[in-house]
């Protein structure tokens, strides 16, 4: 028997010692689970587009280039084809745009 003491308060533990038993004859061994094949999932790729017909967004004070509905485009928000944004910006991070 163990005592411990929590806060003034005094907790007797006793160790229990439970035995279950069964006895019933219509219990068999476990059935063998059949393996299942492993299926390979494949992230998806977004499809190739033409650089010359995709529309990204910058700011007026900004280095970077944004996708439509990005929160850094809040104050300004000025069209420009991926081609020519690639060229002066760097992709935002936030928004991930092609590039």
């Amino acid at each position: 028997m163990a005592t411990y003491l929590c806060r003034s308060i005094r907790l007797l533990v006793i160790p229990c010692l439970f035995l279950i038993s069964c006895s019933d004859s219509s219990l068999h061994e476990p059935e063998a689970v059949q393996p299942q094949p492993i299926v390979e999932s494949r992230p998806e790729i977004e499809p190739q587009v033409q650089p010359q017909s995709v529309t990204v967004y910058v700011t007026r004070t900004g280095e970077k280039y944004h996708r439509d509905g990005c929160r850094y485009l809040r104050q300004s928000k000025i069209p420009m084809t991926l081609d020519n944004a690639r060229a002066r910006y760097d992709a935002c991070k936030v928004c991930t745009p092609p590039g």
